[in-house]
Parts: C-alpha cells; structure tokens; sequence
C-alpha cells in the first residue's frame, strides 16, 4: 500500500506544478459528476454483492485495508496507475513529438501511438514475476 501511496503522490504532484506553470491539461478536472458517481455506486455494488455478502454469510468477513480489498484499488492503486499509463503517455508523448502519431491497420482503421504505447507499459508493468522467471 505504501508503494502504490508514493508513487500516486510522486507523480500527481509533479503534474499538478507542470500544470500550473505551462498550462498543460492532464485533464484533471470532473466532466460529469452523476455519471462518475453511477459508475462509482456500480462498481461498490458489485464489491458487496461478490465479495462482502459471500464472506460475511459463510462467517469470513472482517474489514481489512489490504492490497487485495476494493478500497486499496479504489483510493491507492488506481489513482497512480491512471497518471503512470494513461494521462503521462496520452499527453506528454504528443507534446513530444509534436502531434498525434498514428498507424493505419487494413487501410481502414487508425491507431494512436500514443495508446498503444500506453497499453505496452501497462502490461508490461502487470507481467507476473512467475511468469518472467519460467
């Protein structure tokens, strides 16, 4: 926990200084608070129903702050995973390079670089030690 705590603080503030400084937009702002708070209520929802109630009918039940729990992801992991592969890459590699670089796929479909590259560090960053040492 303490781990996914540093690194939300080490990259949210440095963008929140660049941000005031140069004007970038890592678009922190709230788009549409009923839609973010339905999808919030959803996902607790879905927590209770196939974590919470299954483990407090059978006597299992007890509230912990672990990495495995719904309130770590929510408040610690989430948050610095959202700045390290979605809002740096999508904002700061365009600036990069100047512009929006894309790939076309069977003449009809675009890729962003940008997102794939997003991905490719998410996934990466995810791949199991087990995995790795096999």
């Amino acid at each position: 926990m303490v781990h996914h705590f540093f690194q939300f603080s080490m990259l949210f503030i440095p963008t929140i200084i660049i941000h005031r400084y140069s004007h970038i937009d890592f678009g922190y702002h709230i788009k549409d608070w009923k839609k973010g708070l339905g999808w919030l209520g959803g996902g607790v929802a879905l927590e209770f129903l196939f974590n919470v109630i299954p483990h407090w009918i059978s006597g299992n039940f007890r509230f912990s702050f672990q990495a495995d729990s719904f309130v770590f992801q929510l408040f610690f992991s989430g948050l610095g995973e959202e700045i390290a592969y979605r809002v740096l890459p999508l904002v700061i590699l365009p600036i990069v390079w100047g512009q929006e670089v894309t790939c076309k796929v069977r003449s009809k479909y675009t890729i962003d670089i940008d997102v794939l590259i997003s991905a490719l560090l998410f996934a990466i960053a995810h791949v199991s030690n087990n995995v790795v040492e096999r």
